[in-house]
C-alpha cells in the first residue's frame, strides 16, 4: 500500500518508500536500536526509533525539496521531491553502513537483517505490527478519493477541493508509520512497493478504492512466496528476502525505464 500512495503522490511509476528515503530512515533508526541495544523506551524501542527516523527522513526530504526547487500554494514539485528522496535515502543508507562498521560484534546479524529477512521475527511482535499496519491501512483507505485526485496532478486535485499540502503531509506521515513498523521487523525489502502497485493496477484497474486493498493482498502473497523461496532454495541456509526481491525487481525496474511511454502516460486512478 505504501508504494501505491507514494506513486500517486509523486505521479511517478518509479517511486516507492524504498526509493524516497522512508525505508532507509526507518532502517537507520532500527539499526541504531539493535546495534547499540537501546531499550530505554521499553520493548518497542526499535519500532519507535524506526518511526522517528522515518519521520526525520520525510522532514529532510521536504526541507531539501523546498530549498532546491520552487514551491507554490500546492506545495513542492513532485519531481524535486523524488530527487530529494533519493538523496536522503543514500545519506541514511551510508549512515546505516557506518553504524554497522563501528560495532563489529553484531555486524553479521545486522547486515543480514538489513538485507531483509523474517528469520528473526518473533510471534510476540505480530499483534503490535498487525495493529499498527491495520490502523495505517484503514487511514490510507480513507484518503482513497484524495489519492485519485492527486494522481491526476496537484493542480487538478486543488481544483476539486483537495488541500494538497495537508493531505500530502498526512499521507507521508501515515506511510512513514506503516513502513517503519514493518522495517523494524523485516529489515529492508526493496522493490515490493515498486512492482506490486503496477501488477495490481494492470489486474484490477487504477481506482484507489480497489488498488489499495488488492495491492496489500498481492504484496502479502508475493512476500510469502519470496520468503518460502528464501528458506528452501539453499536449505539449510536462508537467503535474505531482499536479495530475492531484488533479483525480480531490478529487471522489472529496467522494463519500466524502457517503457518510457508508460511513465509519461501514468495518471493513477479516478
Amino acid at each position: 500500500m505504501g508504494g501505491v500512495v507514494v506513486q500517486a503522490m509523486f505521479r511517478n511509476p518509479m517511486a516507492e518508500p524504498y526509493v524516497i528515503g522512508l525505508s532507509s530512515g526507518a532502517a537507520l533508526g532500527a539499526s541504531l536500536a539493535s546495534t547499540f541495544s537501546l531499550y530505554f523506551l521499553g520493548p518497542y524501542t526499535m519500532q519507535i526509533m524506526a518511526f522517528t527516523f522515518a519521520l526525520l527522513s520525510t522532514f529532510l526530504v521536504y526541507a531539501l525539496a523546498r530549498a532546491l526547487g520552487p514551491s507554490s500554494v500546492i506545495g513542492t514539485s513532485p519531481g524535486v521531491l523524488l530527487l530529494s528522496g533519493i538523496a536522503i535515502s543514500l545519506l541514511f543508507g551510508s549512515l546505516s553502513s557506518f553504524v554497522i562498521y563501528v560495532n563489529a560484534s553484531q555486524r553479521p546479524e545486522v547486515i543480514f537483517w538489513l538485507l531483509g529477512s523474517l528469520a528473526d521475527a518473533e510471534w510476540q511482535e505480530i499483534p503490535f505490527v498487525f495493529a499498527i499496519v491495520t490502523v495505517c491501512a484503514l487511514a490510507l483507505y480513507a484518503f482513497r478519493r484524495d489519492l485519485d485526485a492527486l494522481s491526476l496532478g496537484d493542480e487538478d486535485a486543488l481544483y476539486v477541493g483537495v488541500n494538497v499540502k495537508n493531505v500530502k503531509v498526512a499521507l507521508m506521515s501515515i506511510t512513514a508509520l506503516m513502513v517503519a513498523t514493518v522495517v523494524s521487523v523485516s529489515g529492508l525489502i526493496g522493490f515490493v512497493g515498486l512492482m506490486i502497485p503496477h501488477m495490481t493496477r494492470m489486474s484490477f484497474g487504477s481506482a484507489h478504492r480497489v488498488l489499495l486493498p488488492f495491492s496489500a493482498i498481492m504484496g502479502g502473497v508475493f512476500l510469502l512466496l519470496c520468503d518460502d523461496l528464501a528458506r528452501t532454495a539453499m536449505a539449510p541456509l536462508e537467503i535474505p528476502i531482499g536479495i530475492i526481491t531484488a533479483f525480480v525487481g531490478v529487471p522489472f525496474f529496467f522494463i519500466l525505464l524502457k517503457k518510457r511511454g508508460y511513465g509519461e502516460r501514468f495518471d493513477g486512478g479516478h
